[in-house]
């Protein structure tokens, strides 16, 4: 049996959106398959039901990282971020490249950037079951994460009940992602609570622990969830919101897995691309000032 390697270190929405690759091939062959991902993806994908073992890529244990890949014995690699040091670790590994990437980044310019197969990013990178069945008819799956465990399952019912939202909406905003010129302004998140706190409603604001004190110093009546949830629990606790807020970021992605309902803050990333299939998509024009409360508020009436 011939064990297959994916190997993607790019973002976290890029790692969810990749899942559904993991699941075309694992309709096809009986195989083992492992992901390498970077380090602050891995929990995205333990436990998944099509990834067998996760390999999170962090440069001082890198060759651990290697060598735990030999020890499974993986014998083909597909780089589906076709960046050309992920091409290299590969046949480091002892794998057969089943695609080769060239794709290098200097000063911040990126080279020999991968093909693009198609424009939504979850069949674009569906497109790589082809490196093994070059017939593959290459159709949509809903991107999964990983299944959370009974302890996470415990801890989610446990605050749910705590904060009493099965008698009130549950609506998650996250505040920001990595790119600042794809967050809303923070004045308009105060102006969003303030909105939210006239109906009685008190947002759940997402976040790791770096945004903390970001989003403690947003106005409003609101709970700081910020570094309490792991990523596959934010996606346990999506299919219990009411609905979600967020712009483009990998958090999106994750909650996007739970199918409730999103509205999604666009600014200069295509969301005939990155946006979820549901969401609702709010996109501004030049800036996200562009996006009023209003606009946010309108699309979460029907839900609140």
């Amino acid at each position: 049996m011939e064990n297959i390697l994916l190997i993607n270190r790019l973002g976290i929405g890029d790692v969810v959106l990749t899942t559904p690759l993991a699941e075309l091939i694992k309709e096809r062959l009986n195989c083992r398959l492992g992901m390498v991902v970077s380090a602050k993806a891995t929990d995205i994908i333990e436990n998944h039901p099509y990834i067998d073992d996760v390999f999170g890529y962090h440069v001082p244990s890198r060759e651990e990282m290697l060598h735990q890949i030999r020890c499974k014995n993986y014998t083909n690699a597909i780089i589906v971020d076709e960046r050309l040091s992920s091409t290299l670790m590969a046949i480091q590994a002892g794998c057969k490249l089943l695609n080769i990437g060239f794709e290098i980044t200097i000063d911040k310019k990126q080279y020999f950037r991968r093909k693009q197969r198609a424009l939504r990013a979850s069949l674009d990178y569906s497109y790589y079951i082809r490196c093994i069945d070059s017939e593959a008819e290459i159709k949509y799956l809903q991107p999964r994460v990983g299944k959370p465990d009974k302890q996470s399952e415990t801890k989610i019912k446990s605050w749910y009940k705590a904060h009493k939202f099965d008698c009130n909406p549950l609506v998650l905003i996250v505040p920001r992602g990595v790119s600042a010129n794809k967050n809303w302004p923070v004045e308009l998140l105060a102006e969003l609570n303030a909105s939210l706190n006239c109906q009685n409603v008190i947002p759940v604001y997402l976040g790791s622990k770096q945004d903390e004190a970001f989003v403690g110093a947003i106005d409003g009546n609101l709970i700081n969830t910020a570094g309490y949830f792991s990523l596959r629990e934010i996606a346990l606790l999506a299919r219990y919101a009411t609905v979600s807020v967020t712009p483009c970021t990998g958090t999106m992605h994750i909650i996007a897995t739970a199918g409730t309902p999103l509205i999604a803050l666009y600014g200069p990333t295509n969301p005939e691309r990155w946006a979820p299939e549901h969401a609702v998509v709010l996109q501004a024009k030049e800036s996200m000032e562009d996006i009023s409360v209003q606009m946010v508020m309108d699309a979460l009436q029907p839900h609140i």
